[in-house]
């Protein structure tokens, strides 16, 4: 299924890249200077003795594995503690912050299907998710208390740099922003159809199921659905009268094709009928006739000629 996760091997501890000191110029940011953000404690107590919890990662670069779910978390914290929030998209983002965050995960999981290098172009795939969420955390429980730009630039969390603070939220009061994250709140508002899945992925739910089940074949539907029930097997919220009717109404067509593709078969074999019963006519009406004086004979065989009856 997956082009490369077929081949299970144990992948060498790689050696710890070395951490780049100094401030990193970026021309793609609004400010002429980027400092480094202020780090919480939490999130740069790294133990170079911490025994590593192995994950997989699959071709779309989502972890999956018993140990998925930490390792989500783990890169949220990660991203948010080490990426400026300045950044006004993940791809502008300097190599040096990634590289700080991808090592750190490296002292923490080990990658058990695929090597580093490989494993990293695919998770950070995932990357840019989890920068856009913590920034939506930072709308949603500052930005959106205060009413004027000078009360939200003065409400900087002690754990971000002020001056990348300022330039974030500048930018997020700008119209077009202010326009698309109006434009996505209707649009989450519009979904009433919320997973149960917690902190794990749909991916991570078809891994379990087919660990669970290996003889069966399981696909996204499957997942999909997984992720909406109960624990007790009960469809979440307002989904279970829809899959109820999209059930019921599937049965219902499909009932009425199949009964409408026997009322076609059925008119088929009529006009076949009526064609056999005419071909069968005229092959009789079409015999030799005997010669007379109006009807021209034939020698029977090919390429024969019409001769005038003598």
């Amino acid at each position: 299924m997956l082009g490369f996760h077929l081949k299970w091997y144990q992948v060498k501890p790689q050696p710890s890249a070395s951490q780049p000191s100094g401030s990193a110029s970026h021309a793609s940011q609004p400010s002429t200077s980027v400092s480094h953000p202020s780090q919480p404690s939490g999130d740069v107590q790294e133990s170079e003795n911490v025994r590593k919890l192995p994950v997989l990662i699959d071709i779309d670069g989502v972890v999956v594995g018993d140990n998925a779910s930490r390792w989500n978390t783990r890169a949220g914290s990660l991203i948010r503690a080490r990426i400026p929030v300045s950044y006004t998209d993940w791809r502008l983002v300097h190599s040096e912050f990634k590289d700080k965050v991808w090592n750190a995960l490296m002292r923490e999981f080990e990658v058990t299907n695929v090597d580093q290098a490989l494993a990293r172009s695919h998770a950070e795939k995932n990357f840019s998710t989890k920068f856009r969420y913590g920034k939506w955390v930072l709308r949603k429980d500052i930005l959106n208390k205060f009413e004027t730009l000078e009360e939200q630039i003065a409400a900087c969390p002690a754990s971000i740099d002020p001056n990348h603070w300022e330039q974030f939220v500048i930018y997020e009061n700008t119209s077009e922003v202010m326009a698309r994250n109006a434009k996505n709140g209707k649009n989450i508002k519009l979904n009433d159809s919320r997973h149960t899945l917690g902190r794990d992925t749909y991916a991570n739910m078809l891994h379990k199921m087919n660990k669970q089940n290996p003889n069966k074949k399981h696909g996204r539907v499957d997942s999909w659905k997984a992720g909406h029930e109960r624990r007790n097997g009960t469809v979440f919220g307002e989904l279970s009268s829809p899959l109820s009717q999209a059930r019921s109404s599937s049965n219902s067509e499909f009932k009425g094709e199949m009964s409408e593709m026997k009322s076609s078969i059925a008119r088929v074999e009529g006009v076949l009928m009526d064609m056999l019963k005419l071909v069968t006519n005229n092959g009789m009406s079409n015999s030799q006739p005997p010669h007379g004086d109006t009807t021209p004979g034939t020698d029977v065989g090919s390429n024969s000629v019409c001769r005038p009856s003598q």
